[in-house]
């Protein structure tokens, strides 16, 4: 019969394999910082080779409530804005952070009888420019995601569904070559949207 009795041995594989998987979430976190502020960077310097290499490196479409969603609509830069909502980037959650810090910004209100209109005016005129910005960021968003789902996102599921069939097609190819002795060929498959 086994012995159930823990031994010192088992404890101390099982707290080497405890703080090998923390210090492994610790270079994970560190790598995702990484590609999320070369992600933001590509933005920034409108290159798409950079951008591509922070997708492959595991960036994260929504870091930051959505700044590279916001960056990429200040810049309006439209193929950024299409990769990232093509990888699962979610503009009514840039959106929602964009408006709460809005709703932060110091202003005051007034009722205009004459013109009957309400005007603000805010404590600088920082505070009333980055106001002014995230509007025009907010109906960027808006407009670019009502196309999208027009017109892009039906592209995007046809240009998927003929991958997803080569990929079978290929998986088959695979299949009879490793009944019939023949090496297997075995491809790098990209993400969803990117370049072939």
């Amino acid at each position: 019969m086994a012995n159930d009795k823990p031994t010192l041995s088992t404890i101390f594989s099982d707290v080497m394999s405890i703080g090998e998987a923390e210090a492994q979430a610790r270079v994970d976190a560190a790598q995702l910082r990484q590609a999320n502020t070369l992600l933001l960077g590509a933005i920034a310097a409108n290159d798409d080779t950079m951008f591509d290499k922070a997708i492959r490196d595991g960036a994260n479409v929504n870091a930051d409530n959505g700044k590279p969603l916001e960056h990429a609509a200040t810049v309006n830069n439209t193929l950024f804005l299409r990769k990232l909502l093509t990888r699962g980037a979610d503009v009514s959650y840039a959106v929602a952070a964009l408006e709460a810090e809005q709703k932060a910004i110091p202003r005051k209100e007034r009722y205009d009888d004459y013109y009957e209109r309400r005007t603000y005016t805010y404590k600088s005129k920082e505070a009333e420019r980055r106001y002014k910005q995230i509007n025009a960021i907010v109906k960027n968003l808006n407009e670019y995601e009502k196309f999208y789902l027009e017109k892009v996102a039906p592209i995007e599921a046809v240009r998927l569904q003929q991958q997803v069939l080569d990929n079978v097609a290929q998986l088959n190819r695979n299949v009879d070559e490793a009944l019939h002795g023949k090496a297997v060929y075995k491809p790098k498959l990209k993400a969803p949207g990117d370049k072939p």
